[in-house]
């Protein structure tokens, strides 16, 4: 309780608020942080000065509520830890442990996964056995497949008329489905420019 109190000490709030901050919340293991402001108010004080019973419908209401009152959503997020000095092996095997975490948030098909998964594989151990062309062309065969399922996978969300998923002619396209989220995809295909990018400087570095 010292460290929640010196916490939220610590946390600037607006008035009328209150703060809290709590590390690894909801079971997490991972060194997370989440803050969070919520309103300074108590129903039980607030009817008539007599309050609602603690059994009160519409107090498990707005417990309900304030249980679900957020929407979640995907974000590109530094995640990988890139090894220092640089190993394009090891930072394509640390992307594999987190891309196999995708499928199971519907952000990549199984089938996909796989495939990508071999590539990613043969990239590193191209990059482990010195072969540094070999290991790049995996590299650029996996960027292909991700442009075949996102074409504009360079560009941003939004196209020449700021309007996401809409045509010139006001009509939106039908839906297509895709076997990797957009988002997850730009993901990896920066990783990978990053891996190809990082490998030709020190491919340069070591010549000179």
């Amino acid at each position: 309780m010292a460290v929640l109190r010196a916490n939220k000490a610590a946390l600037s709030t607006p008035a009328g608020w209150d703060g809290a901050v709590a590390f690894e919340a909801g079971g997490r293991i991972d060194s997370s942080v989440r803050i969070g402001w919520y309103p300074a108010y108590n129903l039980a004080l607030e009817k008539d000065g007599g309050g609602y019973p603690a059994d009160s419908a519409i107090l498990a209401q707005l417990d309900e509520i304030e249980t679900h009152d957020f929407v979640p959503r995907n974000v590109a997020a530094p995640t990988i830890a890139v090894p220092a000095p640089f190993d394009a092996a090891i930072t394509l095997d640390r992307s594999r442990t987190h891309i196999a975490t995708w499928p199971s948030k519907q952000l990549l098909d199984p089938a996909l996964a796989a495939q990508l998964d071999r590539y990613l594989v043969s990239a590193a151990d191209a990059y482990r056995r010195n072969q540094f062309k070999a290991g790049k062309e995996h590299i650029e065969t996996l960027r292909e497949i991700l442009k075949r399922e996102h074409k504009d996978i360079d560009h941003d969300d939004e196209n020449e008329n700021g309007k996401r998923g809409e045509r010139n002619d006001d009509h939106r396209p039908a839906p297509q489905r895709t076997l990797i989220d957009r988002l997850a995809a730009r993901v990896l295909d920066f990783d990978l420019k990053y891996v190809i990018k990082r490998m030709e400087r020190e491919e340069t570095g070591s010549k000179k």
